[in-house]
């Protein structure tokens, strides 16, 4: 897969178009130019609240949790994914807290010691 590739598909599909697997600063770059509706997703590392947190105060619209949910499930079915997406969110709750953040909408960068 190319970036030309990607702009083709660009020019024949209208909807959403996830790019997995952008590491590097110039991919960022060359993805963000594809098109003008760009969010950010992360995706892979994140393993608590704490996480989702951090990310969102980088820039990430949101995070993807591959890994975490299936370790769930593979341990203890539904159940397990339950009390998992209950532990982020109460992490992520805990780390607002302690930031000074009451709302998601309020995260930004300055959070985030450099």
């Amino acid at each position: 897969m190319t970036w030309q590739d990607i702009a083709w598909l660009r020019r024949i599909w209208d909807g959403k178009l996830y790019i997995k697997g952008v590491l590097e600063p110039d991919d960022a770059r060359d993805a963000v130019d594809v098109g003008d509706r760009t969010e950010i997703l992360l995706d892979g590392g994140v393993r608590s609240g704490v996480d989702v947190l951090k990310a969102v105060a980088l820039g990430a619209r949101g995070v993807l949790i591959g890994r975490p949910w299936v370790w769930a499930v593979a341990g203890a079915g539904q159940q397990g994914l339950m009390e998992l997406l209950e532990t982020f969110q109460r992490e992520l709750r805990t780390a607002m807290a302690l930031t000074g953040v009451s709302r998601i909408a309020d995260v930004g960068p300055e959070l985030i010691d450099a």
